[in-house]
This record gives structure tokens, sequence and C-alpha cells, in this order.
């Protein structure tokens, strides 16, 4: 590692001074070097430490990025890089999921996990978050597989804040890797080439929730690019979090019913689960419980008005439904409730 035993601006120096003829490395270096001029040497090595950099020319960059037509001359990494050369899927979405959405991911991730399929996203909030919090629920009881976060900015300035704690754990379980220079802000501009990335390094990119735009659909333009298969999670016709993913399933992208889809598409045998440790529901609660079977979203008067040729008038269904989110089998938010398909891992 060129961190081993020098100075950041030392080895920017080198990296700046080496013969190298693409015009594109020239501009690259110039922009690095103009860069790190604004951080300290002390500020870098106390946030870098475990941290090293990749040339393309290193034997261990990553070869689905060396063969790619848009790839950095340069990746800084903290954590194990040799996760870019194993089993890869990207899990991405948007930030503003549903708790679905966010239970699924998290499935996604931990059953990818358990196969020793590295998890690939980029360490977003929401979906990008929720499968990486699964694959590392996986890790804790042993699994192979791995977290891999492709981040827009600097290794030493996390973004979102809300996420400082998922970086260290991804950085110490995984690997983060980022081809900005440290110090670098997560300008606008770094999203789309962070996504570019994203479908550059996975083998298989899932969709889980995406709106009709968004970060999503730049990762998945960058994966049909490459001849990289999509996957998509189909949800409610009428909730704008599956617009995107609905749309992508209609053009043609592969549907993933269940986590045993995505493992069938990348050639491995299906993953065995935990049971559904929450209790069994009875009587007025399984008739409440059921008004869910649709999948979708729904207020207290859509329940009601489902559950009451069962027998369950206003009040016996705002009882069952507090009883159901204790015993976690649904959850409310904004006065919508959804049923957790399963128990959600973290």
């Amino acid at each position: 590692m060129l961190l081993d035993d020098r100075h950041p601006t030392a080895v920017v120096r080198q990296l700046v001074e080496s013969p190298r003829e693409h015009e594109l490395w020239t501009s690259w270096s110039r922009w690095l070097a103009d860069d790190l001029s604004r951080v300290s040497d002390e500020h870098l090595v106390d946030s870098l430490d475990g941290s090293g950099i990749l040339l393309d020319t290193d034997i261990e960059y990553p070869q689905a990025l060396r063969d790619d037509a848009a790839r950095p001359s340069l990746l800084f990494y903290r954590g194990d890089a040799t996760l870019l050369t194993g089993r890869r899927v990207a899990v991405v979405g948007t930030r503003h999921c549903t708790e679905r959405g966010r239970s699924i991911a998290a499935g996604i991730g931990r059953d990818l996990a358990a196969a020793g399929v590295n998890v690939v996203s980029g360490l977003a909030l929401g979906i990008d978050a929720a499968a990486h919090r699964g694959a590392l629920t996986a890790v804790q009881h042993g699994a192979v597989g791995r977290p891999v976060a492709i981040v827009a900015s600097g290794l030493d300035v996390v973004y979102p804040k809300a996420n400082g704690g998922l970086w260290k754990f991804v950085a110490d379980a995984g690997v983060i890797v980022s081809e900005s220079p440290p110090g670098t802000s997560p300008d606008r501009f770094r999203f789309p080439l962070r996504n570019r990335m994203v479908a550059a390094l996975s083998e298989l990119v899932v969709v889980v929730e995406s709106r009709i735009r968004g970060g999503s659909m730049i990762t998945v333009d960058e994966a049909l690019e490459r001849d990289v298969p999509v996957m998509a999670v189909p949800g409610p016709v009428d909730l704008d979090a599956s617009a995107g993913t609905n749309q992508l399933l209609r053009d043609g992208a592969l549907v993933m019913a269940t986590n045993d889809d995505v493992l069938t598409a990348l050639g491995l045998s299906a993953t065995r689960r935990p049971a559904d440790r929450r209790p069994e529901v009875r009587g007025v609660d399984r008739s409440v419980l059921s008004a869910f079977d649709s999948g979708e979203p729904l207020t207290l008067d859509m329940i009601v008005k489902r559950a009451s040729p069962l027998g369950v008038d206003l009040a016996q269904c705002a009882m069952s439904l507090g009883r159901l989110e204790a015993l976690g089998w649904i959850v409310v938010d904004g006065g919508w409730f959804e049923k957790l398909p399963s128990p959600p891992d973290c």
C-alpha cells in the first residue's frame, strides 16, 4: 500500500509525476492534486487508517473494472479489497423507501451474504443501507459474503452523516471504495459516477424500490450498457416507490418474487432461512391481518372496510393493530399500515 510508509501528499506527488500518456490521466491527476492540497497530512493519516490505493495497472485492481471502458485510473479503498473479485450482486433503490422495501432489501442482503455473495450498494439511506445491514447480520452469524460499498465522497467524508456507524461496520467487515481522493465532498455530479461503478462491479443488479427517476435508474442504465442483468421487485401499482420497478418489469427486467430468484439467477442453490419466530395470530388479529393479503399499505379506514365483513368493528380493529405492531407483524408510518413480509433483521 502506498500509504504504508509515506504521507498522503507524497503519494499524490508520486502519482501525479508518474509517466502516463493518456490525456484523461493528466487531467485527473491535476484534479487530484488540487483537491488534496486543501487537506492536511495529519487529518488524512488519522482518518484513512486501514486504507489503500489501487492503480489500474496493479494486479490487485478488480478485473470487472479493468475491462470497463469508463474505469477509474485509481481506486481508494478502506477494508478488504479482495472482496472486489468475489461473487457480487448490487442491491439498490430509493432513499425514500417503505418499511416493506427496507425489510425486503435487508432479507436479500442477508441471504446473498449467507450464500457467499458480496452485497454491493452505494451506502445511501433507505434501500442501500438496509441491504448492507442485512449482509452484516449474516456476517455476525458466520456468513462468507460481505458488504461492498461504493461511495461518492472521499473515504474520510461520511455521507450521509446518519450512516456514520454503518460506514465503520462496512469498512471493518467488508470494503468501502471511492474513486474520489480523501477530503472530497459528495458533490452532485459524483453520484452518477458512483452509480456506474456499482453497475460495473456487479454480476446482477436488483432494484427493490425506485421511483421513475433517480439514482437507481441511472444504475440500471449503466448496467444495461454493460450487459449486466437487472432484476426488479414488483410493488403496488399506486405507490410512487414502486413506479420505477414496475416500469422495469414492464420493459423486460427479471422478476424477483422471492430471494431464491436472485440466487437462481446466479446459478446458486437457495439458502435455508430461519423460521418466522413471530407469535401466531388468532381470532380478531388473524382477521385484521388478512386485510393485508394484497401486500399494499392501508389506512385505518381501509382496514376496517376489509375486516368488517369478518365481524370486526372499528374499536376491535384499532386494538388489534396495536397488538400486531407490538408482535412485529405490521408497521405504521404516517397513518399508513404495512404488513412486514418477514421479521426485520436490522
